[in-house]
């Protein structure tokens, strides 16, 4: 475990904890982000998201068995209106990353294995986040950013991502 917190108490609340020791308040949004790795980010990238409106999507989840199908999500990108979009995940889903990018209409910034201050600020700028249950939901939440969260079974009341964020779920007897 990174970070020490008590096991029963909200999961938006250790967010909040783990924010505070990689260096990132959950403040409102700041206009000019000073991290160097975001900055770094936002260079390396043609598609500079400096001052743009932009929305991410988080496909990942710990599990193959709790992520929405990568067609859905390009399915839903090639519905937004933004003329943005940014791709978020690990290093070890790039593979997914780069699918559903191969399926848009238009070309996405694919953001695979960036340090996690740095996608924890783009996530905290944007404009709105699509994801499955995973840290980069409950990182949406905890900054307040609008986000649309696709939720399987499990605990779901001990898991849910409290505060900014619209669940999609379909309850099923399972549950808990």
């Amino acid at each position: 475990s990174l970070v020490r917190t008590e096991d029963h108490i909200p999961e938006k609340a250790k967010y909040k904890v783990l924010l505070k020791v990689i260096g990132i308040s959950d403040d409102n949004v700041e206009e000019e982000p000073t991290m160097k790795d975001h900055a770094r980010f936002v260079t390396e990238n043609p598609q500079s998201i400096a001052g743009k409106s932009y929305v991410v999507i988080g496909p990942g989840g710990s599990a193959e068995i709790r992520r929405w199908p990568a067609a859905r999500f390009a399915s839903v990108a090639n519905a937004l209106e933004s003329p943005l979009i940014v791709l978020c995940g690990s290093s070890q889903e790039r593979t997914l990353l780069e699918e559903i990018a191969g399926q848009m209409k238009q070309k996405p910034i694919v953001m695979a294995g960036y340090p996690i201050q740095t996608t924890a600020q783009v996530i905290k700028s944007a404009r709105l986040f699509l994801g499955n249950e995973s840290g980069l939901l409950h990182l949406a939440a905890s900054f307040g950013t609008r986000a649309i969260g696709i939720l399987g079974g499990g605990h779901f009341a001990r898991y849910f991502p409290y505060g900014s964020v619209r669940i999609v779920s379909h309850k099923l007897p399972c549950y808990e």
